[in-house]
């Protein structure tokens, strides 16, 4: 019987070596999905100032490291435990997880997800393990576990949104990158603004 669960990928990933120094194109391997992960083709993605952070290694500096967390792609393949995505769907992956059942997710006061939660340090949302190597099969760590600046990568199903009802207008592609960073804020919006009591401090 044929084989037909996911393989690693051979792809091009924009990666940083070290500090402040030119990002090189480089061939890498992605490895399928785990437990909980999507894999994803990426469409375009974008630069933000947090990239140029990470980049200049005020947080976390760890290295060598794959950067971007705003991006758009499809999926191209899922792994066991996945629900509601599948091979094709249209998906802007996000810096927050959403759970939508612990505690956090479920509250009016925040969006930070405490099942799958957020960090800055590098490696996948449920084990800490990588799942990119370079030609010589050493790991490339993620930046905020996505790392967009690559033709695929791997991420957990939390921190996926899919754009329902297909594909947007080409002439449109360019801006969903910012959804990634945006759909967070939004949420983050939406219940502080529901939430607001009288004599309550409030960050805009």
């Amino acid at each position: 019987m044929e084989d037909k669960s996911p393989k690693p990928i051979r792809c091009k990933a924009a990666v940083c070596r070290a500090a402040g120094e030119p990002l090189t194109i480089e061939e890498i391997v992605v490895d399928p999905p785990k437990a909980y992960e999507i894999r994803i083709k990426l469409i375009c993605t974008s630069l933000c100032h947090t990239d140029i952070t990470f980049w200049q290694a005020k947080v976390a500096p760890v290295f060598p490291r794959i950067l971007g967390h705003e991006a758009y792609g499809v999926v191209e393949s899922v792994g066991e435990h996945v629900e509601g995505f599948a091979a094709g769907d249209a998906v802007v992956p996000t810096l927050l997880g959403q759970c939508d059942h612990c505690p956090s997710c479920a509250s009016e006061h925040n969006n930070l997800c405490t099942s799958v939660p957020v960090t800055m340090a590098p490696g996948m949302r449920r084990d800490g393990t990588t799942r990119c190597r370079d030609a010589q099969g050493s790991p490339v760590h993620d930046l905020l576990a996505v790392s967009s600046f690559s033709e695929y990568t791997v991420v957990d199903v939390n921190q996926e949104w899919e754009l329902r009802g297909g594909w947007p207008r080409w002439n449109l592609v360019h801006q969903l990158p910012f959804l990634g960073w945006d759909r967070s804020a939004w949420r983050w919006h939406k219940v502080q603004r529901c939430a607001e009591r009288p004599r309550s401090s409030v960050l805009i």
